[in-house]
């Protein structure tokens, strides 16, 4: 894949070592917002390409969201579980 010289622009991203899940989310945050404006200004050059940054960038949103969401919903549930064992 050809890098520079006029080539489409490449992001390569993200922590080598993930230090807590706050920080996993507020890094992706940051990456989906450049990735938004990114697309912003391709959108006015480039529809395909703003529709394929832009596609990506939404998948990953709520693909992320979805999980944490089930993470919560099963540490939730997790819990409802240890005090109904507590109560007995």
């Amino acid at each position: 894949m050809p890098i520079g010289g006029g080539a489409p622009l490449v992001l390569i991203g993200g922590p080598c070592v993930i230090e807590s899940e706050t920080h996993a989310l507020s890094l992706g945050g940051a990456i989906v917002l450049f990735a938004l404006a990114l697309t912003n200004e391709l959108a006015t050059r480039n529809l395909p390409g703003a529709l394929i940054v832009g596609g990506g960038a939404l998948a990953k949103t709520l693909y992320d969201r979805r999980r944490s969401r089930s993470a919560q919903r099963r540490e939730g549930d997790r819990e409802l579980i240890e005090q109904a064992h507590r109560d007995d």
